[in-house]
């Protein structure tokens, strides 16, 4: 059926990744980072409450993007404060995660290093918070919608590391599988990964999950 084709086309998919990531010397199973060993994390765990306050104020906004989307992208050349807000106006059924909408979106701080002014000017603290992290390139809000799951995959650039701030974490089936280890998101708590290995995420609960998520140059950045 066309639903177990899909399925094991994925795994297989996941294992042709798995053993490129061995063959270049990557451990598909150490995909994990320590936080501890960066000083910034405590920070922005520190800043968590303020950060998820200024947050929910933008969850029943129509300013989320669907991620990598061309709109998303456009929004960080333009910055139209004023056309960001208008659209925030919009019918509280329009709100994110209904109809038939994509269930995996962002609300972008930080492209490439280029400052999104409108969307910074809407979460001034986030903002000012993330542009203290040493070597950060991308930043923004993700929301894993209820009932959804993020199927295996791996990032491209191995400049960069991703780093996860819980912020809304619902109860239940809802965790990050990096390799061959799954974690929870923790509010107020960061997780930190290498995101060219092959790793899944999943909400396979009734509520949204929502994180900060902070890309971070690492040793392979010139």
């Amino acid at each position: 059926m066309k639903g177990s084709s899909e399925a094991r086309a994925r795994l297989e998919n996941a294992a042709d990744l798995n053993a490129s990531q061995e063959a270049s010397g990557r451990s598909a199973s150490n995909g994990w980072l320590d936080v501890s060993a960066r000083p910034w994390c405590a920070e922005l765990e520190a800043h968590a409450d303020a950060i998820r306050e200024e947050m929910e104020r933008l969850v029943d906004r129509k300013v989320w993007f669907v991620w990598g989307t061309e709109n998303y992208s456009h929004n960080f050349t333009r910055s139209n404060e004023a056309q960001i807000i208008a659209t925030a106006a919009r019918s509280p059924k329009e709100r994110l995660g209904s109809g038939d909408s994509p269930r995996w979106r962002l609300f972008g701080l930080y492209l490439k290093g280029r400052r999104d002014l409108a969307n910074c000017a809407l979460c001034p603290r986030t903002a000012a918070a993330v542009a203290r992290i040493p070597r950060m390139v991308n930043a923004g809000f993700s929301c894993l919608e209820a009932g959804y799951r993020l199927h295996p995959h791996a990032g491209y650039d191995p400049t960069l590391y991703r780093t996860h701030l819980g912020l809304i974490v619902p109860p239940g089936d809802c965790a990050l599988r990096v390799g061959g280890e799954t974690r929870r998101w923790e509010a107020g708590k960061t997780l930190m990964f290498d995101d060219t290995h092959v790793h899944e995420a999943w909400n396979l609960t009734p509520e949204h999950r929502i994180v900060l998520i902070v890309d971070t140059l690492n040793h392979n950045a010139p």
